[in-house]
């Protein structure tokens, strides 16, 4: 160890700044984003034929009176099938 290393102060030198090598702009990429988006929603706006723009297609009359009860097709209710049941291991019966 040399006597000179002993008398410098330490931390006077200044620390030189590292740059990434490649750094990402983010604003203009959200910007460059939102804008995309935008002439995607403009141009398919303009592009496609939808004459209804969102009106329904079909309209149903729903006769809901105390005169008119829906109907039912099955009277009971239909089994589930096997691939649809849960199952249950045997030594399991019946504990909580």
């Amino acid at each position: 160890m040399a006597i000179d290393d002993l008398d410098t102060p330490l931390g006077l030198e200044k620390a030189t700044k590292r740059r990434p090598m490649f750094s990402v702009p983010v604003s203009p990429l959200v910007a460059g984003g939102l804008g995309l988006f935008a002439l995607a929603f403009v141009g398919s706006a303009m592009l496609v034929d939808n004459p209804f723009g969102g009106e329904p297609v079909v309209i149903v009359a729903a006769d809901q009176s105390p005169d008119n009860p829906p109907r039912r097709k099955h009277s009971r209710p239909r089994p589930l099938p096997a691939c649809a049941r849960p199952s249950i291991p045997a030594d399991t019966m019946g504990r909580g």
